[in-house]
């Protein structure tokens, strides 16, 4: 896929080698690919059986079959919400070394390379603390825009974003670190091959783009959840989105230097990319919403299980309050 040639894929099952990282990729990718669809379908199926029971005469057929399958017999009994909880909770905790597995490997790709740029141990706590840190970004930017558009205030309230950006400004803070510390030690070095991509990175053609990154999506974001009055809906939806396209271009910074920098003497050539590349980028960015969107036309975009629940725990709990607290009658 990256090559241009998605015909080739099949070789990657028909003549995989188990030794190379590559296949690692699929196999890590896949695996994680489908326990998220688990992960996601789960909660789900008490509100796919809301919406079959409360399905309209004017609903299709094809609509109606789809609840009705998805549901699994769904009706919400004592035994049933039993193994909902216990197999969201065994495939959440499955989940996690799977996220961390898919990203490190995703690193090794380049840290087995003996490129100078990619040559380094501590790429894959880099990819997995680079893919939390923008993973809270993008939750956080999603969900501000659909409590937006769906006037959500009242089930998502300001204090949930708060949570999420102070989980993002550690995560920013520790990616920061990460980058000081490889920076230093090389520069410290400064080897010919590093040595050379740092410059670039540092003062070279490339520094607009370096310290774009450093500035536009560690500093300022932290900044801005740290002080108390950029701390709003507002402000963190901003930090966000600075952090989400400050780790794309990270990403470009990954790339780009080391294959610039030359493996024989010769002139470094900067990477400008073509329109088509440009457009398939673009197109990838669009999709995501655009399926969002899909997939909320048809389930709910808040569990109506979880509400109903919250509310029904909340209510037991004020009978229970009014209960003890209430005066005994006289006499």
């Amino acid at each position: 896929m990256d090559m241009g040639r998605p015909e080739r894929m099949v070789y990657l099952f028909r003549y995989g080698q188990v030794g190379s990282p590559v296949l690692w990729d699929v196999i890590a990718v896949n695996t994680y690919l489908i326990a998220g669809v688990i992960f996601l379908y789960l909660p789900l199926i008490p509100d796919i059986a809301a919406c079959r029971d409360r399905l309209g005469p004017s609903a299709g057929r094809a609509r109606e079959l789809a609840y009705r399958y998805l549901a699994l017999g769904w009706r919400g009994t004592p035994a049933q919400k039993h193994v909902l909880e216990w197999g969201t909770t065994v495939v959440a905790i499955i989940i996690i070394p799977l996220a961390v597995a898919v990203h490190s490997v995703l690193a090794f790709l380049f840290g087995v390379t003996s490129r100078p740029a990619w040559d380094s141990t501590i790429l894959a706590p880099y990819f997995v603390l680079a893919a939390m840190f923008s993973g809270v970004a993008t939750v956080i930017l999603v969900t501000a825009g659909f409590r937006w558009a769906y006037h959500l205030e009242e089930y998502i309230e300001e204090k949930h974003f708060k949570y999420l950006a102070f989980i993002m400004m550690a995560l920013g803070a520790g990616y920061g670190y990460f980058m000081f510390a490889e920076y230093l030690t090389e520069g410290y070095k400064m080897h010919a091959g590093p040595g050379a991509i740092l410059e670039l990175l540092i003062t070279g053609r490339l520094a607009w783009a370096m310290w774009l990154f450093g500035v536009g999506g560690l500093i300022v974001p932290i900044l801005m959840v740290a002080l108390p009055w950029t701390r709003n809906v507002t402000g963190i939806s901003i930090a966000s989105a600075a952090v989400i396209a400050a780790m794309w271009l990270k990403r470009f910074l990954i790339v780009v230097p080391g294959l610039a920098q030359p493996l024989m003497p010769s002139d470094v050539v900067i990477y400008v990319p073509s329109r088509v590349e440009i457009a398939i980028t673009l197109g990838a960015a669009a999709a995501i919403p655009l399926l969002m969107m899909l997939f909320f036309r048809i389930f709910p975009i808040i569990s109506i299980f979880e509400i109903e629940e919250i509310a029904e725990a909340q209510s037991g709990h004020h009978e229970a309050t009014h209960e003890v607290t209430a005066p005994e009658p006289a006499g």
